[in-house]
């Protein structure tokens, strides 16, 4: 319980952290990207529906979060994968949606990203959540 918990936990907190943009067409790409997970629409489309040209857009997201725009859409899917396989949606449908064209792209980048591949990761985290509710309702040892 003590080791499992743990790399759980810091998987979610450090690697999983998707910072926002605060500038309005780097917020507004962000809403973009949000709002359609799945779809692999090019850099230059989002900076021309936004009114910047791809260098300033890319430069300003840069700037706001420490991530190019490419990095911040990975990094929302990997969000989104995550909370999906939470739940009992199949990986290859989590895959689909998020706009990978197989199922081994999906893995691969979600196992670059996460150091497991999304089955090993539900799993551990299935066994986590039962772990945590298991020791929050398990009485505890009074010190005499």
């Amino acid at each position: 319980l003590d080791l499992l918990l743990p790399e759980l936990g810091v998987l979610e907190e450090e690697s999983l952290r998707l910072p926002e943009p605060s500038g309005g067409p780097t917020r507004r790409v962000a809403a973009l990207l949000s709002a359609s997970r799945g779809a692999d629409r090019p850099i230059e489309a989002l900076a021309s529906e936004v009114g910047v040209s791809r260098r300033t857009l890319e430069r300003a997201f840069r700037a706001e979060t420490g991530l190019t725009v490419g990095q911040w859409r990975t990094r929302s899917r990997l969000l989104t994968a995550v909370e999906r396989l939470a739940g009992d949606d199949p990986v290859g449908r989590i895959a689909h949606d998020l706009g990978y064209s197989t199922q081994a792209a999906f893995g691969a980048m979600f196992k670059a990203h996460v150091g497991l591949p999304p089955g090993e990761y539900r799993r551990r985290r299935r066994e986590s959540d039962r772990l945590r509710r298991w020791s929050s309702t398990s009485p505890r040892p009074t010190p005499s």
